[in-house]
């Protein structure tokens, strides 16, 4: 559900009030910060869409889930990316390299070893000849 997310949380007490809108459309868009990285949960009901901000950018399409990272630090970020139940075997790449992740039921997991202030791009794509998403999700 998307209750109780954006400005309404907490708007007394919340110092960064001018940051609640796009968190709201962040969370809206399907990406929810978590304590040891970030989860992405395709869920606007549209076939493609891309959110953008200056930290992440996130797009999606019928035959793909991707975006870019750019932090004002060195660090390493973990995804956990839902993707579609007819896609068996997603490939990810990093930059362009493909990479070992954990793939457990309809969610990857992998890590972006980040540099500060420089972008690192990253793809998931299903395996070729697995079904893609045709229409709204």
């Amino acid at each position: 559900p998307l209750m109780n997310i954006g400005p309404q949380m907490y708007p007394i007490q919340n110092t960064h009030a001018h940051c609640q809108t796009l968190y709201a459309l962040a969370r809206m868009a399907g990406i929810t910060p978590e304590a040891d990285g970030w989860t992405i949960s395709p869920r606007i009901p549209r076939s493609s869409y891309t959110f953008a901000c200056n930290l992440f950018t996130l797009e999606v399409t019928p035959a793909c889930i991707g975006g870019s990272v750019h932090l004002p630090v060195t660090a390493d970020l973990r995804l956990k990316v839902q993707v579609p139940a007819s896609w068996h075997s997603p490939i990810v790449s990093i930059n362009g390299q493909g990479i070992e992740c954990a793939f457990a039921q309809d969610s990857i997991t992998f890590t972006i070893h980040a540099k500060a202030d420089e972008d690192v791009s990253w793809k998931i794509t299903p395996e070729p000849g697995e079904t893609v998403l045709k229409g709204s999700q």
